[in-house]
């Protein structure tokens, strides 16, 4: 039975392939890459990625995103970066920023750097300046670790501890690193905003579930010296933590964060040696 009507002819929706939907991803990122937009570039591959079910386009599209990291390392700006990043270990933010500066317009956007430059401008004690890097980076990965983390820490430098305490709740660290800043960010908030013995307490739970990490067990060491009544243990822990250190080689200690923590652990010892003698 027909009504005299036909049917509107519908094509067949034309479903697209894993090849051709890293192939758009690309030639995407490639063109942001050209104009300098290097960030952009990889969260454009980031978001392919997410579109992919094909292990071999995947795997394809993640040697790609390799090879535009790369195209950083390779370059001058790199050699800018890593004198930088030294500077920063140093304490030096202002010598930092000049570094950061002199990398290339096109290297301008690389996430590394943008990092660098918050925490740079962080330990310089400009929080508003770093705010706005960190916004940007975030507009781009808003699960980014490192930004979120800086976050939390500007709002301890606002003398905001509530509102940090709540920011580093909604945080899921993964590596070693991540899980470090955390913890020593999260006692610092507790000792500030309550009191140095909650902050004693966290971090003694911390160090009893990661006894290895030494960042942690320098912070804990650092606390016990400021607290009243506390010097053996900080002595105990102050050194274990200098005999670790010492067990280490220059680039561990380098890579490891330890170095430049490694002279203040001992100049903490030698002052409670000398308070104990009087």
């Amino acid at each position: 039975f027909s009504m005299g009507i036909d049917s509107p002819h519908r094509s067949p929706i034309k479903k697209v392939s894993d090849k051709e939907i890293a192939s758009q991803g690309i030639e995407k990122a490639k063109t942001l890459l050209r104009s300098g937009e290097r960030l952009k570039a990889l969260d454009e591959l980031d978001q392919t990625r997410a579109q992919l079910k094909s292990k071999a386009e995947i795997t394809g599209l993640l040697k790609k995103r390799e090879l535009f990291f790369e195209q950083f390392l390779l370059s001058e700006s790199f050699q800018n970066f890593e004198s930088a990043k030294s500077f920063f270990q140093a304490l030096h933010p202002g010598d930092c920023l000049k570094e950061l500066e002199s990398t290339k317009p096109v290297d301008q956007e690389n996430l590394l750097i943008l990092r660098l430059k918050a925490s740079c401008h962080l330990q310089n004690r400009q929080p508003d300046l770093a705010q706005k890097i960190l916004k940007r980076i975030l507009n781009y990965l808003p699960k980014d670790f490192d930004s979120q983390i800086q976050i939390a820490e500007i709002l301890v430098l606002e003398k905001q501890y509530r509102a940090a305490k709540t920011h580093l709740e909604t945080l899921d660290p993964k590596s070693v690193s991540e899980t470090e800043r955390h913890v020593i960010l999260k006692a610092s908030v507790l000792e500030l905003g309550e009191t140095p013995l909650l902050a004693l307490d966290y971090l003694k739970q911390a160090q009893e579930v990661h006894p290895d990490y030494n960042e942690v067990l320098f912070e804990l060491a650092a606390l016990y010296s400021r607290v009243s009544g506390q010097e053996a243990l900080a002595q105990k822990y102050l050194g274990l933590f200098i005999n670790r250190c010492r067990n280490l080689n220059l680039d561990d200690l380098r890579y490891r964060k330890l170095k430049v923590l490694l002279p203040k652990a001992q100049d903490l010892y030698e002052g409670i040696e000398k308070r104990l003698a009087t």
